[in-house]
């Protein structure tokens, strides 16, 4: 497992921000601020092994909503904070690369990159 990952973080205020966090539980628990849940991506992004990490009790904790974010498990949109990291195919996160930002700008509308 590598020590830091490029992730691109959607961030509840919007936008887009791309930050090098630590490749840890405790990395994405600071961002989330909470329990973290991996959760499946639209098809054209789970091509690329892009998933997402969110707050396990965003709703419980009645966190804003990302409203173009949906969670088919939940039938919900997502509250609290999103990052977009990649799986190497064997349960581990890898940095996310410029095509891959790329892509999430596509899929997810107009982001800008803060």
């Amino acid at each position: 497992m590598v020590a830091k990952v490029r992730v691109i973080i959607l961030p509840v205020s919007g936008g887009m921000k791309v930050q090098d966090i630590e490749n840890t539980a405790d990395g994405y628990h600071q961002l989330i601020g909470n329990w973290i849940e991996v959760f499946t991506l639209p098809e054209v992004l789970r091509e690329r092994r892009l998933v997402g990490v969110c707050d396990e009790e965003g709703w419980l904790e009645h966190r804003p909503r990302i409203p173009n974010i949906y969670s088919s498990l939940l039938s919900q949109s997502i509250a609290g904070h999103i990052i977009i990291t990649k799986d190497d195919g064997y349960g581990d996160f890898i940095s996310v690369s410029d095509d891959d930002i790329n892509l999430v700008q596509k899929y997810f509308g107009p982001f800008r990159i803060k």
